[in-house]
Order: structure tokens, then sequence, then C-alpha cells
């Protein structure tokens, strides 16, 4: 076993803390969510040693594609219960989401995002839930330029999606 691969244990062993032990902690309320607590998620995914070096992703803005509305009071609520205030801004595609009753799909992204990366800003990209809706929005996303990253957690099958949509997300 050379020296780099005892560097990299040393580093796994530290990521190993408790999954609760640092980084943004739910409340009371939330504490019982188990492995669905963000603290817990960045725990298996090895965020906490970015979290022990102090980086919660100040300065990063991170996209975000919605095809649904949320509620703003529950991001708030969300962020409340963890002690963080994530910059979340709305960017409207095509006439955006609509309005209604919030999506649990689109609250989730947005909260998983502020949980794990509590000091980023978040910028949410609305559209209709439409294939052109989706273009519109990595075109708009490409344009701008701002973002590194774009996440997108909805999803078809390629059954479901016309060869044009598909050439058009190339």
């Amino acid at each position: 076993v050379g020296p780099a691969n005892a560097a990299v244990r040393s580093i796994a062993a530290t990521t190993r803390v408790a999954p609760d032990a640092i980084g943004p902690q739910p409340c009371t309320k939330a504490s019982n969510a188990g492995p669905n607590a963000a603290n817990v998620f960045a725990g298996y995914y090895g965020m906490n040693l970015l979290y022990q070096m102090d980086d919660l992703g100040q300065g990063q803005k991170i996209g975000v594609v919605e095809f649904a509305p949320n509620l703003t009071k529950d991001i708030t609520a969300y962020e409340a219960c963890y002690g963080i205030k994530t910059k979340v801004n709305y960017l409207t595609v095509d006439g955006g989401a609509g309005t209604g009753p919030d999506s649990i799909e689109a609250v989730l992204d947005i909260e998983t995002i502020a949980g794990l990366s509590p000091d980023s800003t978040i910028d949410v990209y609305q559209s209709p839930g439409t294939q052109t809706g989706g273009i519109d929005i990595f075109q708009k996303f490409t344009t701008r330029d701002v973002e590194k990253t774009l996440s997108m957690s909805w999803g078809s099958s390629e059954v479901n999606t016309s060869l044009a949509a598909m050439n058009g997300y190339e």
C-alpha cells in the first residue's frame, strides 16, 4: 500500500463522521426524517469533508429545472427548520410552470440543493412541462452562462419523447 492510498483512506475515514454531526442541522420536527434529512443525506455523499473545510457552497450558482410550481412558503419553512438562508431566484421560461398547488417534486429538488449547499444561490428555471419548455430552459441556461451546474430530476423514457425533442436536447 503506497502513500497515496493511505492518504485516500485517511480522507475517506474523515468523511465518515456521523452523518448528523456537521453541516446544516434539522429542527426537531425534521430530525425524525431518517435518511431523508439533509444532514444524513449529506453524510452518505461525503459532504462532511466539505463542511469541515467550511465549504457550504458560498459563491456557487446552481440552476434547477422545474416544470411545476412550488410555494415559496414551503422553501422558507425548510430554511427555518435547518437554520439556513439560501437565495432562491425564479426565472420564467415560456410563461413559467403555472400556478396552483405546489409540486412535491419541485419543492424537494430545491430543498435538497439548499440543504446540501446552503450558502449557494439557486436559480430555478420554470417552464410548462412540455418538450419545448425543456428545450427552451436548456437554451436559456446556456445563453445566460451564469450557473456551472443545472440539475434536472424530471424525465421521460425515449419511447415517450419525440425524435425532434431528442434532437433539440442535443
